[in-house]
């Protein structure tokens, strides 16, 4: 195990990982100042808080990051530039899974939290996977890519 610290937090804050690919590259959450994302690789920390990405859950192989940008809708890290995926409508997005060939996973939800459905994000469309219940609104959530 390693230690990548606080990330330039003060005491009392804190720093999350979010997923790691196979090449041991990092990526997650620092707390200070603000909340925003970050990729550890080979010791250095890039912070994609500049970019607007407060949170990062996933990584794959080509150093694709997604997560959470600061519109409160998913995003997709990669070649140095951030995208903003989209929402479908909903509210607010997040992705929280990338394969290696580029698919997004996460979730869509409404802002009042009446529904929250997975989706999947491919070829630069996002589709809404649906659920399994009769539920008003229903529910469901993808994980990893």
């Amino acid at each position: 195990m390693t230690d990548i610290g606080l990330l330039g937090a003060f005491y009392g804050f804190n720093s999350f990982a979010g997923g790691i690919n196979n090449s041991g590259q990092i990526v997650g959450m620092k707390s200070y100042p603000g909340f925003s994302a970050f990729l550890y690789s080979g010791g250095i920390i890039t912070d994609l808080g500049a970019l607007g990405a407060v949170w990062a859950h996933g990584i794959n192989d080509s150093r694709q990051v997604v997560g959470q940008n600061s519109s409160r809708h998913a995003y997709l890290y990669s070649g140095g530039s951030m995208t903003d995926i989209g929402d479908l409508g909903a509210g607010t997005s997040e992705a929280y899974g990338i394969n290696d060939s580029g698919q997004v996973v996460g979730i869509i939800t409404s802002l009042d939290f009446q529904f929250i459905h997975a989706f999947l994000y491919s070829g630069g469309n996002m589709t809404d996977l649906g659920t399994f219940s009769d539920f008003p609104g229903g529910y469901s959530w993808a994980n990893a890519g």
